[in-house]
């Protein structure tokens, strides 16, 4: 995470970039724990994929957010019915509960193996600590939004720039990662479904 933090503070080729961290999210109910993959994300990761919600909002950064989760159409669709009072529905969880602020439209996963979305702050506590270690590479997934007018390459090159002058930087821990690959999302996993502009920054081992 500091080190996806270095790239969103100096790579200028991009509109905006985001975090993300896969994990689970175990909903308590009547029927027992059903096991979900969370993608705890930073504040811009809807900003990024340039899709709306079909109900409620996404996380707006307050401090009120770290208590909020997103679900996907088709958890809103197997858990609820499909039910459009499910905004402001509280979660039980083995983490503590979380209100539903919104659902994303169907077909809407990104990830692809995302069941539900939360801010970062909601990073289970066992988890947490992987957000203060440079040297912990974990699985996570760093997505970037390309501005416009910026071609795959000119971004490509900004990418390379900012892996150089970290592996320089921090030669014990990234000296060995000193070029990146960018990847239409578009082509890896999201078809029709992704924002014309959105772009993925497939080098996740470097975080």
């Amino acid at each position: 995470y500091p080190t996806f933090e270095d790239w969103r503070s100096r790579l200028t080729a991009f509109d905006a970039v985001a975090y993300i961290r896969g994990d689970e999210f175990r909903m308590r109910g009547e029927e027992g724990t059903q096991r979900l993959l969370a993608g705890y994300v930073s504040e811009d990761f809807f900003v990024v994929t340039g899709t709306r919600p079909q109900l409620g909002r996404t996380f707006s950064g307050g401090a009120t957010d770290a208590a909020a989760v997103v679900i996907s159409d088709h958890v809103w669709d197997r858990r609820f019915g499909r039910d459009p009072a499910v905004l402001g529905t509280s979660l039980s969880t083995i983490e503590g509960t979380f209100t539903v602020v919104g659902v994303m439209p169907r077909g809407f996963r990104l990830p692809g193996w995302a069941d539900v979305w939360l801010p970062l702050a909601a990073l289970p506590a066992s988890q947490s600590h992987v957000l203060m270690r440079r040297d912990l590479n974990v699985d996570a997934e760093t997505w970037g939004l390309v501005r416009a007018g910026v071609s795959d390459a000119e971004a490509q090159a900004d990418l390379v720039r900012v892996v150089a002058e970290l592996a320089r930087e921090h030669p014990d821990i990234a000296g060995e990662f000193t070029s990146a690959l960018l990847t239409s999302a578009r082509d890896r996993e999201v078809g029709d479904s992704a924002a014309q502009q959105l772009r993925i920054i497939a080098a996740a081992v470097l975080l």
